[in-house]
């Protein structure tokens, strides 16, 4: 009630550049809450990418990291057995063979060959 007896005194004018204040400032807000969802938006697609990149490289570490146990076991005469439904890497003997000289790097193997079943 004080409030309309406030706006009755006030000139004309004074109460119109009011309320076009209080428009310009909700479409500002509203312009604000926009570019606010956006950049959030922005900063999950890049943090997805992120895990993404992420993932590949520590998927790609894991299964180097497989090929090398099996090489290792295989040198050590433990037989590997497929399983159904599972990716095979083979090793074939002339691989083995070169793993058992001394002065050969393991890294300097040629690319083991992988499966699918």
């Amino acid at each position: 009630m004080s409030i309309r007896i406030f706006v009755r005194k006030m000139s004309k004018n004074v109460a119109i550049k009011l309320v076009n204040n209080a428009d310009k400032a909700e479409k500002r807000l509203s312009e604000l809450k926009s570019k606010l969802e956006q950049v959030k938006k922005y900063k999950v697609e890049e943090g997805i990418k992120e895990l993404i990149q992420e993932n590949e490289f520590l998927k790609k570490k894991v299964q180097e990291a497989k090929i090398e146990l099996m090489k290792l076991e295989t040198l050590n005469g433990k037989k590997q057995y497929p399983l159904p439904g599972k990716t095979v890497v083979t090793i074939s003997n002339a691989d083995v063979s070169k793993l058992e000289q001394p002065n050969v790097d393991v890294d300097q193997i040629p690319a083991v060959k992988t499966e699918k079943k």
